[in-house]
């Protein structure tokens, strides 16, 4: 049996059957459950601090900005240093956080001012983790598991999503607030232990040169790289028309299309959370030879989803809809961060996952300023039906061309360059470009 049939019925959770992974999966999962914990009660003092919907919003986006700013530099630092003591440092510096938060809010002393402070400090940390944490799976998993890893990875999320709120919304009826913090810096405990335990296969390539020069040399390369540049662009295009809307603009579709309540907002919100876990958990099953046709597949899931959101005025309607554009979003984004991890040379590869995650992270909040603007303007339906076109097309064209050059390749035809769907068809990874 050749190398890619192996791969391609290697079974949905093949990355558990490598005890590091299975360990490092196992702590990252407390982990998000503690994260999503601290999401709630953050929101929730927020809401206490100040009644201003301007106010929150900022407070809520202020994270944002050191992940912008300083992920590639981070990305630089998971490549030069081993990623596995980089994130050691990142929840050490996690646990101090949160517990500075607990002492804050049980002193009764927050402000708005020190909140943005405390939000500030979150995202710097966050900028550091990152890369790390997306870069040190393709350590722990041979490349014809990596899609398993990648997509039980997305599943822990978005179900820590589902058990991290109930468990905040249970503390915070029979424990003040400061405790949702002291929980979350717990959280981060058993990860610490899990961390001091694995030993990844490959430790990233050594370098001598500045920061800011090793910054330029991943910009370049992503640059260069046909195909991490199409997985980059793709992931751009899912960020800025299809993540405000399952991110941010919930509340006004619930309001404007459905005239619903917030029982409406919550059960429309579950809805896109189980969506998005079938996703991830789907795309473990994919065979290797589909992961391109996936890609394409999901856009044109994703823009149907939309379309369909801005016709009904069905509640139950626009919940399937709603679990059908997160599961698209779960398929999508498994594919394009599957093969971007196979795609980026292992000395380049937390650079490369620093860019995605500025993508799906950092230009979120800022696209939605855009896209409610468009609401603003046309109404929550016609900037959802314009939306989902604007990623189906683009994208469609993206992938498309990626798999016309693969087939050249795959037939022997002179291709331009490395192309990242041979790779997908042979089921053999590129170390280098």
């Amino acid at each position: 049996m050749s190398k890619a049939s192996r791969a391609a019925d290697v079974p949905a959770l093949s990355a558990l059957t490598h005890r590091d992974f299975r360990v490092f999966w196992i702590g990252q999962s407390i982990s998000h459950i503690g994260d999503w914990m601290l999401v709630v009660g953050g929101g929730w003092l927020t809401a206490q601090v100040t009644s201003s919907a301007t106010t929150m919003a900022m407070v809520d986006s202020v994270a944002t900005l050191p992940m912008i700013l300083l992920m590639l530099s981070a990305g630089v630092v998971a490549d030069r240093y081993e990623r596995r003591k980089v994130m050691l440092v990142a929840q050490v510096l996690f646990v101090a956080l949160s517990l500075l938060g607990a002492a804050l809010v049980a002193s009764q002393r927050v402000t708005v001012g020190l909140m943005c402070v405390w939000y500030l400090l979150l995202g710097a940390i966050m900028s550091l983790n990152a890369p790390a944490r997306h870069a040190l799976l393709a350590d722990l998993v041979p490349p014809e598991h990596l899609a398993s890893a990648v997509s039980l990875r997305g599943a822990a999320y978005h179900a820590s999503q589902l058990v991290g709120s109930a468990l905040a919304a249970a503390l915070l009826a029979v424990a003040p607030l400061y405790w949702i913090f002291i929980a979350n810096a717990l959280s981060f405990l058993p990860l610490i232990y899990c961390l001091l335990v694995i030993r990844p296969r490959a430790t990233p390539v050594q370098e001598s040169a500045r920061v800011g020069v090793s910054v330029a040399d991943g910009l370049r390369y992503a640059w260069r790289s046909r195909e991490v540049r199409t997985l980059l662009g793709a992931m751009g295009l899912v960020s800025v028309c299809v993540l405000p809307f399952s991110q941010v603009f919930w509340p006004i579709f619930v309001e404007e299309a459905l005239a619903g309540s917030e029982l409406d907002l919550a059960v429309l919100t579950s809805g896109s959370g189980l969506g998005a876990l079938l996703g991830f958990l789907a795309f473990s099953r994919v065979r290797v030879r589909g992961r391109l046709g996936v890609a394409l597949g999901s856009g044109a899931l994703i823009a149907c989803a939309l379309w369909g959101l801005s016709l009904t005025s069905s509640r139950t309607v626009a919940v399937g809809f709603a679990a059908l554009m997160a599961f698209g979003i779960g398929l999508m984004l498994g594919a394009l961060s599957t093969l971007l991890q196979l795609a980026a040379s292992n000395e380049l590869r937390g650079r490369v996952m620093g860019l995605s995650e500025i993508i799906l992270v950092g230009i979120t909040p800022l696209s939605s300023v855009t896209v409610g603007a468009g609401i603003d303007a046309f109404g929550v339906r016609y900037t959802m039906r314009l939306a989902g076109l604007c990623c189906l097309l683009p994208v469609t064209v993206l992938l498309l061309r990626m798999r016309r050059a693969a087939r050249r390749e795959g037939t022997g035809a002179k291709a331009p360059g490395p192309v990242l769907a041979s790779l997908a068809l042979s089921g053999e990874p590129r170390e280098g470009d």
